[in-house]
């Protein structure tokens, strides 16, 4: 998330209740602003309860603030298990956009272990507060282990509607697996398109699929739009910092012409 700073300062307040050894604690704090890496968060509002210290307490947290002006809610309730932390149903709310994440995170590494899943009815207040051009319908569930010390990913999704920084695409469907770190190794992701659009570019179904190596990802693509007779496969890698792609064969149907470029 990046560095956390109070610009406008913070005001905290706390009260303790019980023995010495068994006690709950009862923390609020309010700022008017306050940045997480480059996000800004105004008229933050957050209390948190937490219960049997100092053995292993539960913990409730509620933040409420605003991302560039989108209201944002935070709603957590977590527990502690001997070796990690036990997340119950922990809630992100935005306008049209719920986050939810459930599982075990341990002290020893951020190791994760749950599931979470975001839906959204409607993207442009998400696309607002991360200062994104963004807008359609998504839903994306995730599946979080640990292998062999790596944070392992699977994830599944579908998008309808999108338009992304103006790239428009009717319906968008991917799932496959990642790892952390490491990321672009541990990679195969499949991502089906319809009906999408950039001007003066258009395809009626593109389909890609991504498979990590140790140079960067390697890249298939099967494209056809029936309007201008375009049936084209591709085969090229994208480099570790996505800095540059390298097309090394295309071939197929351009326009109703046979196509070949090795």
């Amino acid at each position: 998330l990046g560095a956390v700073r109070a610009n406008r300062g913070i005001a905290m307040n706390g009260r303790l209740g019980g023995r010495i050894d068994a006690f709950d604690m009862n923390l609020a704090a309010r700022s008017p602003l306050l940045t997480v890496g480059s996000l800004p968060l105004n008229s933050l509002n957050a209390t948190a309860s937490l219960k049997g210290l100092p053995g292993r307490p539960s913990a409730t947290l509620k933040a409420a603030a605003a991302m560039n002006g989108q209201p944002a809610s935070l709603d957590i309730r977590a527990a502690t298990t001997g070796g990690s932390i036990q997340l119950q149903d922990g809630l992100l709310q935005l306008p049209g956009t719920t986050l939810r994440a459930d599982g075990d995170l341990a002290f020893d590494g951020p190791a994760f272990t749950g599931k979470a899943e975001l839906r959204s009815t409607d993207l442009r207040p998400l696309g607002r507060a991360l200062d994104l051009d963004l807008a359609g319908k998504a839903s994306v569930q995730a599946v979080l282990s640990v292998e062999k010390e790596t944070q392992a990913v699977r994830f599944e999704g579908r998008g309808e509607a999108l338009d992304i920084r103006g790239t428009t695409v009717g319906r968008a469907d991917l799932k496959g697996d990642t790892a952390f770190p490491g990321p672009l190794r541990e990679t195969d992701m499949q991502v089906d398109l319809a009906d999408v659009a950039h001007a003066p570019l258009r395809a009626d179904h593109l389909n890609a699929r991504l498979s990590g190596s140790g140079d960067g990802l390697e890249v298939r693509l099967d494209l056809r739009e029936d309007s201008t007779k375009t049936l084209l496969k591709a085969h090229g890698m994208l480099e570790k910092d996505f800095g540059r792609a390298l097309l090394d064969s295309t071939h197929g149907t351009l326009l109703g012409h046979e196509l070949r470029l090795e």
